[in-house]
């Protein structure tokens, strides 16, 4: 990362006066980073949000804080009945935020909250028991964390698309075909989705044909001759899991193929997640695929979520205002079972054995994995009048029931892209 970048906060100061918490507790723009320190009560607890300042990072980063605020402002500007302040800071692409978190605690920091994955939350994690302070990881979890990883001063507060993959494979298996093929962009081969899906498929008894894997620097640009070799093997489906660009380029020569017509197509979580779909467009129309949260599921707590959520922000919520809200709810918890700590052992073990009904569903800390896990529901992309939208077709599994202890790679030294994404 740019050590050398001033650390002012990410967001813009217009978006945080509207995000802006009740008495007791601020969201404080780059003027004055250490603001926080003066601002407030003494007694605040002292809260440091650290996210990835890379692609679509500042849209994502103020879905977040408008989450994090909404569930504030619901338990009158506190979490856990403590009043407290919240600093935000960029940290670089293209490195780990060590300087970052190095600062933050050695001016107080109570609660660190970073969009960081199980790798890089392992290595900030020394550096956070030191202080006695605690890291909350909020990160979209598409990588299975290790035994190694388990820190008792960090807890991953955000979502588990490793486990979403994983149940996907399960139920491909079962509902779908016991014959399939994978094919992955090289970039995305790099993260555990593909590895998840892959167990859960072969685990519920599916034969794994081959896997392929496109847009690597020697491959050319046409995908004709990877759908000739998807052809070859018949399958009873395909997972493709691509991103963007490479999604569309995917989906459009799958299309042109004719494999449309007769091999279902599953897709990875964000190949054509809502963010996707206008760059897709039509052909994005019956792919399924699977989410730790989907906007159009019916449960009471979601849809009370996305109402309350419309009026206070005038826009719908997205899956990042979910982990913001998820967290401050997790937080608002955990402060409140150790009766007002926000730092300490006692503070940790609440925040280990959380259990809360929320956007997501049933929400479960594993006090072994210090992970929180929610249901997993199966998506389908659906035309209606206002467009194209991710339908939920209902829940495919429990996420805490999908335990990374069973599985081998567990105990595996990490492999892959270590820090692509610092907030997967």
């Amino acid at each position: 990362m740019n050590n050398d970048a001033p650390r002012t906060g990410i967001g813009r100061r217009g978006f945080l006066k509207t995000a802006g918490l009740a008495a007791g507790a601020a969201l404080l723009p780059g003027a004055g980073y250490w603001a926080w320190r003066s601002a407030g009560p003494k007694e605040a607890l002292k809260l440091a949000l650290l996210w990835p300042r890379a692609g679509r990072s500042s849209a994502q980063l103020d879905a977040w804080l408008a989450g994090f605020a909404l569930k504030a402002e619901q338990s009158g500007g506190r979490l856990g009945g403590r009043e407290f302040v919240l600093s935000s800071e960029a940290i670089g692409p293209a490195g780990t935020p060590f300087t970052a978190v190095r600062q933050n605690l050695e001016q107080g920091a109570d609660i660190l909250i970073a969009g960081v994955g199980p790798g890089v939350a392992a290595q900030l994690s020394a550096d956070v028991a030191e202080h006695d302070a605690t890291l909350v990881a909020s990160g979209i979890g598409v990588n299975i964390p290790r035994a190694a990883e388990v820190s008792e001063h960090v807890i991953h507060a955000g979502s588990s698309q490793w486990q979403a993959e994983w149940a996907l494979g399960a139920h491909a298996a079962r509902q779908v075909g016991q014959r399939g093929v994978i094919a992955s962009s090289l970039y995305e081969s790099g993260f555990d989705g593909v590895y998840a899906f892959r167990r859960g498929f072969e685990g519920a008894g599916g034969e794994l044909l081959d896997t392929l894997i496109s847009h690597r620097p020697i491959d050319p640009p046409d995908l004709a001759p990877l759908m000739a070799r998807i052809a070859e093997f018949q399958p009873d489906f395909v997972y493709a899991a691509y991103t963007r660009r490479e999604a569309r380029e995917f989906l459009q020569a799958f299309r042109q193929a004719g494999l449309g017509k007769h091999v279902p197509l599953l897709v990875s979580g964000f190949f054509a997640d809502d963010a996707a779909l206008p760059e897709l467009g039509q052909d994005a129309v019956g792919l399924r695929s699977a989410a730790p949260w989907l906007p159009t599921t019916a449960a009471a707590d979601n849809v009370e979520f996305q109402r309350a959520f419309l009026a206070r922000h005038g826009r719908a919520a997205d899956a990042f205002a979910v982990l913001g809200y998820q967290t401050a709810q997790l937080l608002d918890a955990a402060i409140g079972r150790s009766r007002g700590e926000g730092r300490g052992r006692r503070f940790r073990e609440a925040l280990a054995t959380v259990q809360l009904d929320g956007p997501a569903g049933r929400l479960r800390v594993d006090p072994a994995l210090r992970a929180a896990a929610t249901p997993v529901y199966l998506r389908e992309v659906r035309a209606e009048a206002g467009g194209l939208i991710g339908g939920s077709l209902g829940q495919l599994a429990d996420g805490a029931a999908i335990d990374p202890r069973r599985d081998p790679v567990f105990m595996a030294v990490r492999s892959g892209w270590t820090n692509a994404y610092m907030s997967i």
